[in-house]
């Protein structure tokens, strides 16, 4: 997988059971926040990721989990 797969499977990983933006920066301190704000936005623009205005979390949708199982079983 190349480096932004890995990144999009960590987000979608850790967004599984709803995740604060500020959690999410937490759990990339590795990362500048411009590619973590990138990447959350090419995830919720794929449709992968929802935002959602309630309690202000990022959620991994349906797709989002059907990409992580397809991930899963190219490693396999």
């Amino acid at each position: 997988m190349s480096l932004k797969e890995d990144l999009i499977v960590k987000i979608l990983e850790i967004s599984k059971e709803g995740i604060a933006k500020s959690k999410i920066f937490e759990s990339l301190t590795y990362l500048s926040k411009s590619q973590i704000n990138r990447t959350l936005a090419y995830i919720v623009d794929n449709r992968m990721l929802q935002f959602t205005e309630i309690n202000l979390q990022y959620v991994t949708t349906d797709k989002g989990l059907s990409y992580l199982e397809d991930r899963y079983n190219q490693k396999l």
